[in-house]
């Protein structure tokens, strides 16, 4: 009687997926028919074409099929003991490793999106590795905290805010340009160098060495701020 209702079974083919409840069909003993495709709770997947599963008749009813998909052939082999694997059997280059020394190792061979409808908070106690850029660095209009830059690495956005708590420091680039409308500068500037303007430069305060400008008297017969030098 156990026998008849427990049975090796394929997927027939993928499922339209779009159903109350996922059901699939299967091929089992030279019959198909649709069964409901029965999983952990939490965990979904739409099984392609010929995999395989046990299949269960519930109470001994044919038609009352339950068909849990498996992926031995298509598993991260190699696993130490103790460890559990979250993984696309389609592309097992995708995995997601809890270590059972409580590491998790994330491996994505292709992108990485994350939506997140809050906020998002992040504490590390110990160290944390610098992030290898590869290409454009992509800000939304919100902040974006960068601790190091890839060289090449242009960074776009509506809004691009840097702030510190110390100094800024920009080394090693005989050139910096910025293409801005308009650039602000809100705070102190301190140049050691010289500084060229091919266009207008407009202060309401501009001093150079001892020497302000807007509060200058020169000698000779004119005299005082509004008047012109001798």
């Amino acid at each position: 009687m156990i026998k008849r209702l427990i049975r090796w079974a394929t997927a027939d083919r993928a499922g339209t997926d779009d159903g109350a409840r996922p059901i699939q069909n299967v091929n089992y003993m030279g019959k198909t028919g649709p069964a409901l495709v029965c999983l952990p709770y939490g965990l979904h997947a739409n099984v392609p074409a010929n995999r395989l599963g046990v299949l269960l008749s519930v109470m001994g009813i044919a038609d009352q099929r339950g068909w849990f998909p498996m992926s031995p052939t298509k598993r991260p082999a190699n696993s130490p003991a103790g460890e559990v694997v979250l993984y696309c059997p389609e592309n097992n280059g995708t995995q997601i490793r809890l270590k059972p020394n409580g590491d998790i190792e994330v491996v994505v061979p292709g992108d990485l999106r994350t939506t997140v409808a809050g906020g998002a908070a992040e504490t590390v106690a110990g160290n944390k590795s610098s992030v290898t850029q590869g290409s454009d660095l992509v800000a939304a209009t919100g902040a974006m905290t960068v601790g190091s830059i890839a060289a090449g690495t242009v960074l776009q956005g509506v809004t691009v805010a840097v702030t510190a708590s110390g100094a800024v420091t920009i080394a090693g680039a005989p050139t910096v340009t910025l293409t801005a409308t308009t650039v602000a500068v809100v705070a102190d500037l301190t140049v050691t160098g010289t500084i060229v303007a091919t266009g207008a430069m407009t202060a309401a305060e501009f001093t150079a060495g001892a020497i302000t400008l807007t509060g200058h008297v020169h000698s000779g017969p004119f005299s005082g701020n509004t008047d012109p030098p001798s």
